[in-house]
């Protein structure tokens, strides 16, 4: 059931999905105000480059986390794709922005 419900998706949807036209400009904004910019999400790692392609975001993210890169389940896994990212783990003003209705735990720095 799985494997049909991804390619319906794929083939029926994925052609219609849009990105906001602002997302590079954002991100090339908080770039040159000298933020890193990291991506964390639970979706697998195929998957979200399929969608960081369509918002057009290459060259503009410096680290991204994926489902497959940890072992924690959601929403552990969120908070633990946090803690482990390299941009995160430096003290520095952050900015998270995710799509979840579960809070992310706060971080320090």
């Amino acid at each position: 059931m799985e494997a049909w419900r991804s390619r319906h998706f794929k083939s029926r949807y994925l052609p219609m999905v849009r990105a906001f036209s602002a997302v590079p400009e954002l991100l090339r904004a908080l770039r040159e105000h000298g933020l890193k910019i990291s991506i964390a999400s639970s979706a697998k790692k195929e998957k979200l480059e399929v969608y960081l392609r369509i918002a057009e975001t290459s060259g503009l993210i410096d680290e991204i986390v994926s489902s497959e890169d940890v072992s924690e389940s959601k929403p552990a896994r969120m908070s633990s794709m946090w803690r482990s990212s390299a941009c995160m783990s430096r003290r520095r003003t952050r900015l998270a922005i995710h799509h979840t209705t579960r809070s992310l735990p706060a971080s320090s720095g």
